[in-house]
């Protein structure tokens, strides 16, 4: 089975730079680790 064009890997990819930059904000512009997200099952 293929997965869909934008499936959650790809949200995620979109959407944690947001969330950490969010943390960083309210750490007062402390740098925290980004984590990856590593590659869909079956990609």
């Amino acid at each position: 089975m293929a997965l869909p064009a934008v499936h959650a890997w790809v949200a995620a990819r979109c959407t944690l730079p947001g969330v950490i930059a969010h943390e960083s904000a309210r750490q007062g512009g402390a740098r925290p680790a980004v984590p990856g997200s590593g590659d869909a099952p079956g990609a």
